[in-house]
């Protein structure tokens, strides 16, 4: 079936609020791996990240932090609780494992973080008005310059 224009407006407004989201995403959670206590400092779950592999280092992380109570996120740490997790393992070695945060860890900065954390909820918080149909691709820039609660 043929999209509207509408709805490829939506979908192109989308697309652009998740390549917004995606630094965000991967800033915090690079942190979180390189400082694990941060993650107590932040509310976020699983569900305010949108692309899988940060998703997938989330999880690990708060399974870890959270759940199993740990103080320090290593790859031996990981990778005991990945045997529990052939699935999660599968993912986390196609996004290169722990690797790939670390190599983003060595580029971003500790005292960012509750800006990095802020910056992913703003690109949540527009993801999801342009889910319940609020034409939010015309005001992208100006979302852009705005913080979480005025976009609220």
């Amino acid at each position: 079936m043929e999209q509207t224009p509408y709805e490829k407006e939506v979908l192109e407004a989308k697309k652009k609020i998740l390549k917004y989201k995606i630094s965000a995403e991967s800033n915090v959670v690079a942190i979180i791996y390189k400082r694990p206590e941060f993650i107590y400092d932040c509310s976020l779950t699983i569900d305010d990240f949108s692309y899988n592999a940060w998703k997938v280092y989330f999880k690990i992380a708060y399974d870890l932090l959270i759940g199993e109570k740990k103080n320090v996120i290593d790859e031996v740490t990981i990778g005991v609780y990945l045997e529990k997790h052939q699935k999660l393992l599968a993912k986390y070695e196609e996004y290169g494992g722990y690797k790939t945060v670390m190599d983003i860890a060595t580029y971003v900065q500790e005292s960012n973080f509750s800006a990095y954390v802020s910056e992913l909820k703003k690109w949540e918080t527009v993801y999801k008005l342009s889910e319940y149909g609020f034409p939010v691709g015309q005001h992208l820039s100006e979302y852009a310059d705005m913080n979480e609660e005025e976009i609220s």
